[in-house]
């Protein structure tokens, strides 16, 4: 009876704590037997560290300051057991701001870095680093009758040499000769500056 009671007890705390799962984003410390592996760890402001109880013994995650705290029913007497950190269980928190978070095991260390204790050193968000290089301006739009001006140009061009030959052949055709309809070919590609 008294082990599903502290069982599930051990489990409300997990809850009301934030034991989620650990991910890829977030920064991990083993609560392993009277250590903390990192002793220090550093991080940037927003991270969540999880601290996972690796060892064999009830361990806490405490603030020196009392800003945050595990398992505030944890303490060095024996009673007090089944409301501390038992063996796989996490603890999880996320680091909002910049500073200088020391904290303790108030099984087996205490407040300024007695015995069993660490340090969270969390910077505030990284330099960007420089801007991106400028993209060159786009190129303007073509215009909306068909192109820019020497395309437009050589359109016109085209047309007018389509119409030249046209003009050419039916003058050849009257006088049924292709010498003339070839030379008056010749004339319109000259004209309208294509050779051949």
């Amino acid at each position: 009876m008294r082990r599903a009671l502290s069982l599930a007890l051990s489990a409300a705390v997990a809850l009301a704590y934030g034991h989620l799962p650990v991910s890829a984003a977030d920064d991990t410390v083993e609560v392993d037997d009277n250590d903390f592996v990192p002793r220090t760890i550093e991080v940037v402001a927003g991270t969540r560290v999880v601290w996972t109880n690796v060892g064999v013994n009830p361990h806490s995650v405490t603030a020196d300051d009392s800003s945050f705290d595990s398992n505030s029913g944890c303490s060095t007497a024996i009673e007090s057991t089944p409301f501390c950190m038992l063996p796989t269980q996490e603890y999880a928190l996320v680091f909002g701001t910049a500073g200088t978070f020391p904290y303790y095991c108030k099984v087996h260390g205490g407040a300024g870095g007695a015995g069993m204790s660490g340090v969270v050193v969390v910077t505030s968000n990284p330099d960007p680093g420089p801007p991106p290089p400028e993209q060159p301006p786009p190129s303007p739009p073509p215009p909306e009758d068909g192109g820019s001006e020497q395309e437009q140009v050589v359109q016109k061009d085209e047309q007018k040499l389509k119409k030249c030959k046209k003009k050419a052949r039916k003058k050849a055709k009257k006088k049924k000769s292709k010498k003339k309809r070839k030379k008056a070919i010749k004339k319109c590609k000259k004209k309208f500056g294509r050779v051949g």
